[in-house]
């Protein structure tokens, strides 16, 4: 009889167990269908107002669910929306008067700040706030608009069904291809800004007007027309001094700060060389750096040590490469002067604005601890004036199929 009464316990606590899962599991649960998905986000600032705006653009459920252009009306792929505030809070808080869904970030790609913004209030605000929310994506991608935000945010690509995947697509096409800007994450951002000795960077984005275009009739592709080309601009970097804005450096400037990094993963360049009449085209393919800080007579100086591999991609005349001929020295050094000429712009453009993108002040920090204590205080002003002795080394590995140029009978 007890053995009995203990299989009936044993059944019950059983049951009982099973059921505590089936009623526990999904009670706060929330359907993807009731949220507004941001995929981009963007932050502004009112000087005259003392008002912080934020523009954030929500994809259309009909994309998202694979029904596109259902309805009756075919519906754009977005829908960009903004509000302001005392506060970015106080702004992100007044959105949700104008949306009918629940706000949700964790699917963000790109979040861009105006250029006042980071003038007048710098970085902090926005970090603060991206920090800590539960739904932030530290891989989200930052950039530094010089035009209005919600402009940018809204040009069109029409090759992409959201435009926010266009303007993500086009900062690492442009990183990776041609090396004239950078692709920084907010985690990577963040980063840098609680290193000694390293400033942070972000990409710089820009509308393009009608003559940067190229248009030869104004009133055509003026990019409202679908088939017609992004009107943006994605070149350059903004360089910062602690939190705030300390300046911007153009594309040739930039491509020179990333072969400091060691980032150039390929780059385009044109040549001339005396050996040849017509310009040749070169393609970087690897880029290493070395950053060594050393003391001379107990004053800071920095070793930069830069190697580059490169190909041949093409050339406008007649030619005929060896691997150690004249030509292919001449080459060399030719290619050698102009990594140092990029790298010479972009060092002198980063001391003006007293910003140092290129960690020079981390390397002392790392390798020479005790003297980085005595000169931290006045680094600022010790980098504006910081010797960079530049070393750099070629190697053209490849001519492509042939060694001549074609030349007809």
């Amino acid at each position: 009889m007890n053995f009995s009464k203990s299989i009936i316990k044993l059944i019950i606590i059983f049951l009982l167990a099973n059921l505590i899962f089936l009623i526990g599991g999904c009670w706060d649960r929330e359907e993807p269908e009731n949220y507004a998905i941001v995929i981009g986000i963007g932050f502004d600032y009112n000087v005259d107002r003392e008002m912080y705006r934020v523009i954030i653009q929500i994809a259309s459920p009909l994309i998202a669910h694979g029904i596109e252009g259902a309805g009756p009306e075919e519906k754009p792929p977005y829908w960009t929306v903004s509000a302001w505030g005392h506060t970015t809070i106080d702004a992100l808080s007044n959105l949700r008067k104008k949306v009918t869904r629940q706000i949700h970030y964790s699917h963000t790609h790109v979040f861009i700040i105006s250029e006042d913004f980071v003038r007048e209030k710098g970085i902090i605000p926005v970090i603060d706030a991206l920090e800590r929310t539960r739904q932030s994506r530290p891989i989200l991608l930052m950039a530094v608009s010089r035009d209005d935000v919600k402009e940018v945010l809204e040009v069109s690509f029409p090759i992409e069904t959201h435009n926010i995947k266009g303007i993500r697509h086009m900062i690492n096409l442009t990183n990776e291809e041609i090396g004239t800007t950078v692709a920084k994450t907010a985690k990577t951002f963040i980063n840098k800004l609680t290193r000694p000795g390293l400033e942070p960077v972000a990409v710089n984005l820009e509308l393009l007007d009608d003559e940067e275009e190229g248009n030869e009739d104004n009133n055509e592709n003026t990019g409202s027309e679908p088939d017609s080309p992004p009107k943006l601009k994605i070149d350059g970097i903004t360089t910062f001094r602690r939190d705030k804005l300390a300046g911007f450096l153009d594309g040739r400037e930039t491509r020179g700060w990333n072969w400091t990094q060691g980032k150039i993963k390929r780059a385009i360049l044109n040549l001339k060389t005396p050996d040849i009449e017509e310009s040749l085209s070169v393609v970087t393919r690897e880029n290493e750096s070395k950053i060594e800080p050393v003391l001379n007579d107990g004053e800071p100086e920095i070793n930069l040590y830069i190697k580059a591999m490169a190909d041949v991609q093409g050339i406008m005349g007649k030619s005929y490469f060896e691997k150690k001929s004249d030509l292919v020295l001449s080459l060399k050094n030719r290619l050698s002067q102009v990594i140092r000429n990029d790298i010479e712009m972009a060092l002198s453009a980063a001391q003006e604005q007293r910003s140092d993108i290129f960690g020079f002040g981390n390397a002392f920090y790392r390798l020479h601890y005790d003297q980085w204590q005595e000169i931290k205080n006045d680094w600022e002003d010790i980098f504006t004036t910081l010797p960079v002795n530049i070393e750099i080394e070629v190697e053209v590995k490849r001519t492509g199929m042939i060694d001549r140029g074609i030349e007809p009978r």
